[in-house]
């Protein structure tokens, strides 16, 4: 039995710290928020998660992130995607391939 929640994180703290650690940081507290939130044991991020997050490198520019968790059986949490962001490059893809042609 699964179950689809989703979450906004803010991040806005992150931008009390130094450049260099706050993509870092972002990530632990994501995982920290999301075990509180959830009560669960495990926490694993999607690499599309992951990516966004280390978008530009260390210093993080995103000051809040959706996310959709699964919760599965053994009390462990996939954080899956970042609700929205899959539909704005499907869209672009469309517009680049329409402007080819």
């Amino acid at each position: 039995m699964a179950e689809d929640v989703v979450l906004t994180v803010p991040l806005k703290k992150m931008f009390y710290l130094p450049q260099y650690k706050r993509s870092k940081k972002a990530v632990r507290m994501l995982k920290s928020r999301l075990k509180r939130k959830l009560n669960v044991d495990q926490i694993k991020i999607s690499k599309e998660l992951n990516e966004l997050l280390w978008s530009h490198g260390d210093s993080l520019k995103i000051r809040r992130i959706k996310v959709l968790a699964k919760i599965d059986k053994e009390n462990s949490v996939a954080v899956l995607d970042v609700p929205g962001k899959k539909e704005k490059t499907e869209e672009k893809e469309e517009t680049k391939e329409a402007k080819q042609q």
